[in-house]
């Protein structure tokens, strides 16, 4: 019983640190797109992002996954209510270009 224990409150500590991640980044995200920051952002982005076919909104979860950590992307992506399709190319985009050596 000790193992699953310990394995119960192994999980629960690496669920806390991923919310420490997620929630604070997904809150200021969401704070950005009421307040129209974010609009602004997303029109600069949105040649360079239509290239591959993301709106320009997914630029900060690109330039956050690049220079944060994947943890960070995913915080931010779940706050721009992408679609299903969208999400999948930032995942691959995220996944191919974090693993390059900068």
């Amino acid at each position: 019983m000790g193992r699953i224990r310990q394995a119960v409150l192994h999980g629960i500590r690496g669920y806390g640190e991923l919310l420490a991640f997620l929630v604070p980044v997904y809150t200021a995200v969401f704070l950005l797109g009421r307040w129209g920051v974010l609009e602004g952002l997303a029109s600069k982005a949105e040649p360079f992002m239509a290239f591959v076919g993301l709106p320009g909104k997914a630029a900060l979860a690109v330039v956050l996954g690049n220079l944060v950590n994947l943890y960070a992307a995913l915080g931010a992506a779940a706050g721009l209510g992408l679609t299903p399709k969208e999400m999948s190319l930032l995942g691959l985009m995220l996944l191919t270009s974090h693993s390059q050596i900068l």
